[in-house]
């Protein structure tokens, strides 16, 4: 009979605590729930319920978290449990810690639960309105995601508040690579410091701009306090000495870019590559002549990619590169534009470059060094017409077949005839990649004599914009290629509809991409013929012959 007094006596001081909340009497209010709570042994969870609201209303969110917490631990099947003690968290910005409170609580309430939507609802309403994600992930799942932003987005991302800021630059793995080539403003070396220390001085690879003050100092202070330096682009230097010894102080460098802007001489590049036995890559974009200068001698055997690009030579003698081609043992990528190659040498000298597997030469001369080389797959001749004409009027042609060509490029050759080009192609047996783009020797009969010898059964890509390529060609021969998938007919004048239908309607067409820029035949229902076959890419202009704009269709 006491207990049932007892029960009746918290039930009347319960309603007087809800009637003075409803009041906005909160004083009151908790008086009233503490009575109730003290007047029997079992608490009842709906009074702390009352209580812990009581308590956020009067600003005092310690005492109310305590009672939310209270509730959980006497019923974790309790959904206003949860959503009381969730709510108090997030008081508190305590965001992180309220998401867990809301998972364990709908790991724990039953789905049958008539608040079980409730809680749901809250925990779905703080992920839309927390947007730092610091505050949701862990700090490794957090590292994980921003390590594949650029560098100039995780200094864009430092500004965004001071958490961010300190959590971004108390990670030394985000700063290991530093590329500046983005700055708009004048860079003091203060502020490459500030990111090399972060990094706790482990920066493996840095991209310079001209924007760098001081540029040569800042240099030599970079390579002193980067010692594991492995990566460095520049694309302006002060003093030609300077750069020379920072590179020669560099012991970890491996790869060094030098990008066009920066006019160098011969000369320089040799001494680049005599002083640096560490360096594996090496770019130079823009390479000048010089009368004076000493010739190369010397092997770089650790050297495995090699870029030379003598445009600043474009209208002057081209430099002659033939000697250092032979020292380059061990080089696997190699890529020359505006050089003079030297004279053909032996098959045996060839010999001297096993392992050369991708040979690019643009607006070069000279006379072919490739013969010979076991290991080539990638093959590029873009505008180097000379050379290209004595490489296939040799008797001895390579043989293909022993050195797997994939690719193979003759853009721009336009001494180059079809049955010399028949001889070549024919020994390759593995052709993926073949670009005959503005090669204008070639007749229609030769392109059709070609597609038909079965080289290219395995062809993947061909280009042959610019040629005079034909519907007859395309019917009786692309179209026969079955496992091509990419095709640039662009600029052929002789092509029409008749073609691109021949393509389409193909058995087993397999095409993802066909540009057919500049064809001024085609008609309109063949490209929408092309438009509609699903996942292939079409692309189609023509210009005004009067010298207007250039009209983009696809």
């Amino acid at each position: 009979m006491r207990d049932m007094d007892l029960t009746a006596g918290n039930r009347r001081l319960q309603k007087r605590g809800r009637d003075q909340y409803k009041r906005k009497d909160y004083k009151a209010a908790l008086s009233s729930f503490n009575s109730a709570l003290s007047r029997v042994e079992t608490t009842s969870i709906d009074i702390l319920n009352d209580r812990a609201a009581t308590h956020e209303k009067l600003g005092d969110l310690h005492a109310a978290l305590k009672d939310g917490r209270r509730m959980i631990s006497m019923n974790e099947g309790s959904c206003a449990a949860y959503r009381r003690t969730g709510k108090i968290l997030q008081l508190m910005r305590e965001d992180k810690k309220a998401v867990r409170i809301y998972e364990m609580g709908l790991r724990n309430v039953s789905p049958n639960d008539p608040d079980f939507k409730l809680l749901s609802e809250s925990q779905e309403a703080i992920l839309r309105v927390t947007r730092d994600p610091l505050t949701i992930l862990p700090t490794e799942i957090a590292l994980m995601i921003v390590r594949y932003l650029r560098f100039d987005q995780l200094v864009s991302l430092t500004r965004v508040s001071k958490t961010w800021r300190a959590f971004l630059l108390s990670a030394p793995t985000l700063w290991k690579s530093l590329d500046f080539s983005k700055a708009k403003s004048k860079l003091p070396y203060g502020a490459l410091q500030r990111y090399i220390r972060c990094s706790k001085r482990q920066v493996t690879a840095l991209v310079m701009n001209r924007r760098m003050s001081n540029w040569d100092a800042t240099l030599n202070r970079v390579v002193g306090d980067c010692p594991e330096l492995m990566h460095l682009q520049i694309d302006s230097i002060g003093s030609m000495d300077d750069l020379l010894s920072s590179t020669r102080h560099a012991r970890n460098l491996q790869h060094l870019v030098l990008s066009k802007g920066i006019g160098i001489p011969l000369y320089f590049v040799y001494s680049i590559l005599k002083s640096s036995p560490t360096l594996v890559s090496v770019e130079f974009h823009q390479v000048t002549q010089t009368l004076s200068g000493m010739p190369w001698c010397g092997n770089v055997l650790k050297l495995r990619a090699l870029v030379i690009n003598c445009s600043g030579a474009e209208f002057a003698p081209k430099p002659n590169i033939g000697p250092l081609l032979w020292s380059l043992g061990g080089v696997r990528k190699l890529s020359l534009a505006y050089c003079d190659v030297g004279t053909r040498l032996s098959t045996q000298d060839g010999a001297r470059m096993p392992h050369l597997e991708e040979l690019r030469l643009s607006y070069c001369e000279g006379e072919p060094f490739f013969s010979g080389l076991p290991s080539l797959r990638i093959l590029h001749l873009i505008s180097c017409a000379e050379i290209v004409r004595l490489y296939t009027t040799w008797t001895e042609l390579p043989d293909f077949s022993a050195c797997s060509l994939v690719e193979l490029s003759l853009a721009n050759s336009y001494l180059l005839e079809p049955e010399d080009l028949i001889r070549l192609v024919s020994r390759t047996q593995e052709l993926q990649y073949l670009n005959l783009s503005q090669c204008c020797c070639i007749t229609a009969s030769g392109l059709k004599s070609l597609l038909n010898i079965g080289a290219l059964d395995k062809a993947v890509e061909l280009d042959v914009s610019g040629t005079v390529l034909t519907d007859r060609v395309v019917e009786q021969s692309i179209r026969n290629l079955k496992q091509l998938k990419r095709i640039n007919i662009g600029n052929c004048a002789s092509i029409t509809g008749i073609s691109i239908k021949a393509l389409m309607t193909k058995a087993g067409c397999k095409l993802e991409y066909l540009d057919i820029d500049g064809c001024r035949n085609v008609s309109a229902d063949a490209i929408a013929l092309a438009r509609n076959i699903p996942g292939l890419t079409v692309r189609y202009g023509i210009s005004d012959s009067k010298g207007g704009k250039k009209i983009r269709y696809g």
